[in-house]
């Protein structure tokens, strides 16, 4: 993962118009932003949402600032990166992007195509888990699942490494699960090279 934060001044032929959420961001930003963050041009940034300055506590202030804080997210050749972020502010007078935060995943060495079918990435955790159904993550956290009829996806994600902080990035299956509490619902994220659970997302059941 490429973490970055930091003041620029890159100015954009595109003005706010250009970021509409649910849709790609505007080339220009990829190309102006893919040195900063060691991009390779595969990666395409899409617009999750564009939002006042929420830095000014006054709302009258905010909705005359110029600044619009619009947050962005990765995909990589048509799939999500999950737990990336690129956030900027613009300025929307001047066309100006002054503020970049970002957890970046550049498109180098990574799989593009599974070595493992969702249906064997499933059967090597579930050997794995035996009659425990626990699965067991880098850094130790462990929990009892149960998979459920939810279809598997190809996405990019990263390990859960000690610290619970995000370590490599690879190419894997998400799989529906619920814990055997039925209190949280999992997004697995299974390796699509070596089957290993590599990250569970969790929410709580309503």
């Amino acid at each position: 993962m490429h973490h970055l934060a930091a003041l620029l001044a890159v100015v954009l032929s595109t003005g706010i118009e250009g970021f509409q959420v649910d849709q790609p961001a505007p080339a220009e930003l990829v190309e102006k932003l893919g040195p900063l963050l060691d991009a390779t041009g595969s990666e395409e940034l899409r617009v999750a949402t564009v939002a006042e300055h929420a830095g000014k506590a006054d709302p009258a202030e905010r909705a005359a600032s110029a600044d619009r804080a619009i947050r962005l997210v990765e995909f990589i050749r048509g799939r999500e990166v999950r737990q990336t972020w690129v956030n900027i502010m613009l300025n929307i007078r001047t066309n100006e992007v002054t503020l970049l935060n970002s957890n970046f995943l550049p498109d180098r060495g990574l799989d593009h195509q599974p070595s493992l079918t969702a249906a064997e990435a499933k059967a090597k955790v579930e050997a794995r888990m035996g009659e425990s159904s626990t699965v067991e993550l880098a850094s130790g956290y462990r929990a009892k699942i149960a998979f459920n009829d939810t279809p598997a996806e190809l996405a990019y994600d990263f390990e859960t490494a000690w610290g619970f902080r995000p370590a490599r990035g690879m190419l894997v299956w998400v799989f529906g699960a619920t814990g055997v509490d039925h209190v949280q619902h999992y997004q697995v994220s299974v390796s699509a090279a070596t089957g290993e659970v590599i990250a569970l997302h969790g929410k709580l059941v309503n």
